[in-house]
């Protein structure tokens, strides 16, 4: 039977977004049509295609306030992350348009770019504009076709994303195909597929390399992280607890970059602790889709209760050991 990728709003439980999972023989159409394109794509002048990026810029922000509230309702990120999310988002297109693939001149030399073909895209629910832009969006300015791979919990903002490119007139340079991971690893096997640009889990990038590896495809991974946070004797501990309580917190704490650890300094581990603490109880808990709340929820089930195995298996008591 053929599945299905469903988004469920982890704040309310209602149903954002559901459609059929692409089937092996639609995800090789869509590699088909990303070569196909991705000739013309190429042959446009640099200027044309960043012309193209442009206009999806002004598109997104024309568009601003309805794609942050798909991202609020769809993945539980906070509105204000939502909005700067999208903001951010528009000012990467803007950016990448007014760049070009350099030509550089070495001596007698001339360096010139040209594109690989077709790369895939393989991006994470939790941000689910900006990371998926800065993959396709130099893709495309250099010249190259992506199909792109979102997150199941995260459909709708890709789909939302596709139908702006497709209206400022990419060609169909973008394709985007929606499933799990057999979708991702028939991406990672075909040999129409030039290149690999993921982001998730380390366990998920690894499986990535390996598939990339056995063809000699070009592989990029951006994988999890621990990113502690050093406090010395020394330090000004409202700006440390001010730092901390933002790194640990952004997207309800369910990013790669989040601040899991803390090192103090043993003369000021209590006092810090503290304000941290304070700072922690002051943070609203609540609606994503309230302007004043602080912390959402976390996406699903599975993410609850594995936040709570780890506080009760890694809570330690203050103090020496």
């Amino acid at each position: 039977m053929r599945g299905a990728v469903r988004s469920v709003s982890p704040a309310t439980g209602e149903l954002v977004f559901e459609a059929p999972s692409a089937s092996a023989a639609e995800v090789s159409e869509a590699l088909a049509r990303a070569a196909e394109r991705q000739r013309g794509w190429a042959a446009r002048p640099a200027e044309e295609r960043g012309a193209v990026l442009a206009a999806f810029a002004d598109r997104l922000e024309r568009d601003a306030d309805r794609m942050a509230s798909l991202i609020v309702s769809e993945v539980g990120k906070c509105r204000g992350e939502a909005v700067a999310e999208v903001e951010w988002t528009v000012r990467s297109a803007r950016w990448y348009a007014q760049r070009p693939p350099p030509e550089e001149c070495a001596g007698s030399s001339r360096v010139l770019r040209r594109p690989l073909g077709t790369v895939a895209a393989i991006t994470p629910w939790n941000v689910p504009l900006v990371t998926p832009a800065w993959k396709f969006l130099p893709a495309l300015m250099a010249g190259n076709a992506v199909v792109w791979k979102p997150s199941e919990l995260a459909s709708a903002s890709a789909v939302a994303l596709l139908r702006l490119m497709e209206a400022s007139g990419d060609s169909g340079a973008l394709q985007v195909v929606l499933g799990g991971p057999d979708v991702a690893r028939q991406l990672c096997n075909d040999d129409r597929v030039a290149g690999v640009h993921f982001t998730g889990s380390s366990a998920a990038g690894q499986e990535v390399a390996s598939l990339c590896a056995r063809r000699f495809a070009r592989c990029a991974l951006e994988l999890g992280g621990v990113c502690p946070a050093i406090v010395f004797a020394d330090a000004n501990l409202d700006h440390a607890a001010d730092c901390i309580v933002a790194a640990a917190t952004a997207i309800n704490g369910q990013k790669c970059t989040a601040t899991r650890h803390v090192l103090a300094d043993h003369d000021v581990a209590d006092t810090l602790a503290d304000r941290l603490e304070a700072r922690i109880r002051a943070l609203r808990v609540g609606d994503p889709a309230n302007p004043g709340t602080a912390i959402g929820p976390l996406i699903h089930d599975a993410a609850r209760r594995e936040a709570d195995e780890v506080l009760r298996s890694r809570w330690y008591p203050r103090g020496p050991a």
